[in-house]
């Protein structure tokens, strides 16, 4: 045990290093940790990991109210809270401590979204409730499958995601991060109702890695993919698109997806598994309905480089050092923006090319453990914009930090 222990503190000394650039201040009422928020107004209502409701005020750093068996909370569009309850109840919260139920529903809730249409949609262990009505996959998968046998029923649960978004096309997207393992997506359509898995396009999946080195040599691999998927693959002025969902640049667990106001896609992926790996992907709709293009914009990332040789000729090997976390989009200035282990940057885009600027590094605690790869857990799970300046993010360990242009101020 103590050479593992050692192993891990070797691997990570980058993560338990940090030098903070602004000043912070801690207002601990409650000593907890937070595992989501959503902001109104001058309110930051957040869910601890124990699941109750906090009102954090941070005009007067207190709390203005606690609501217990809390689990999952989003805000309607018309700025009011909604909630689930660990008793399967939809409640909305009117003011002071006045709350009106709205529905109930079966299942313990992961999390709650507003539609376009200002519905609610409640995404929990049993599948998804909307409309009243209760929706699942179908069939035996990756994603929903059985749990809990016994003589008489077999009742199916659907696996929590790592991380669940739902974008300005009305689909839910729901991520899975199995670390060393890899990863793999799944969508609710909600306009039709349906469940639908991610595509990889491939025509040599079925061949051992000797016939497949053969098979390139003699064929134009990416002619044969077009040739065989017409309808999903198209060369563009040689650029190939892709029709949704078939090839979406997800490589590693996703730790966060944003859209800005064109509705293109920015998707912050990232393991730590011994080293790290991962990128900034930008998936973006073409003319062509339907079809998207993708860009990765890695390089903007801080990368280490050294020389190797390789078949007797030197190499230089770049190796990424920013453990990424999640990417949000600053509508007050309509700005994308992530956090990594370097600090939360700003991305800017100029033409064609992308760059970054550092808003501050904090000082966080890292802990370890990850149930399917040997590294840190993320201590930054989300943050979101006030205005041009302002945000609050969430921690792992820290609780909610609010950053108000000048320093930071960290609520437990």
């Amino acid at each position: 045990m103590k050479k593992v222990q050692l192993l891990y503190f070797i691997l990570i000394p980058f993560l338990l290093i940090a030098q903070d650039s602004i000043p912070s201040i801690k207002f601990e009422a409650l000593k907890t940790n937070y595992k989501d928020f959503i902001i109104i107004d001058n309110e930051i209502y957040s869910i601890t990991k124990g699941d109750s409701l906090v009102i954090w005020d941070i005009k007067t750093n207190t709390i203005n109210g606690i609501k217990s068996n809390i689990n999952t909370i989003a805000k309607s569009h018309k700025n009011r809270l909604v909630a689930t309850t660990t008793k399967g109840q939809v409640l909305e919260f009117i003011n002071d401590n006045n709350w009106k139920q709205k529905d109930t529903f079966k299942g313990e809730a992961f999390s709650t979204f507003i539609t376009s249409k200002n519905k609610t949609l409640i995404l929990s262990n049993r599948g998804i409730y909307l409309d009243k009505k209760l929706f699942y996959p179908k069939g035996r998968n990756r994603i929903y499958n059985s749990r809990h046998r016994s003589t008489d029923t077999i009742t199916k649960y659907l696996r929590k995601p790592s991380l669940s978004y739902l974008d300005k096309e009305n689909r839910l997207w729901l991520t899975y991060d199995r670390g060393e393992f890899g990863q793999y997506t799944w969508f609710f359509d909600i306009n039709k109702k349906t469940f639908f898995e991610e595509e990889y396009l491939d025509i040599n999946s079925h061949l051992t890695y000797k016939e497949e080195k053969k098979w390139n040599k003699e064929h134009d691999y990416k002619k044969a993919v077009i040739d065989t998927f017409p309808t999903k693959i198209k060369l563009i002025h040689n650029e190939l698109i892709y029709k949704f969902p078939a090839q979406i640049p997800i490589h590693n667990g996703v730790k966060g997806i944003a859209e800005d106001k064109n509705g293109k896609i920015f998707i912050s992926q990232s393991t730590h598994h011994f080293f790290i790996s991962g990128g900034i992907s930008i998936y973006s709709k073409t003319k062509f309905l339907d079809f998207y293009n993708s860009i990765s914009i890695d390089y903007i990332l801080e990368h280490t480089e050294r020389e190797i040789v390789r078949n007797n000729k030197k190499v230089t090997v770049k190796k990424l050092v920013e453990y990424l976390g999640p990417v949000t989009y600053n509508p007050y200035n309509d700005s994308m923006y992530y956090y990594s282990n370097k600090g939360f940057f700003k991305i800017i885009e100029k033409g064609k090319k992308f760059s970054k600027e550092l808003i501050f590094k904090p000082i966080l605690f890292w802990k370890g453990g990850l149930p399917h790869s040997v590294g840190s857990q993320m201590a930054v799970k989300k943050f979101e914009f006030i205005d041009e300046k302002r945000f609050v993010f969430l921690t792992n360990l820290n609780g909610l930090g609010y950053y108000n242009g000048h320093k930071i101020k960290y609520y437990r």
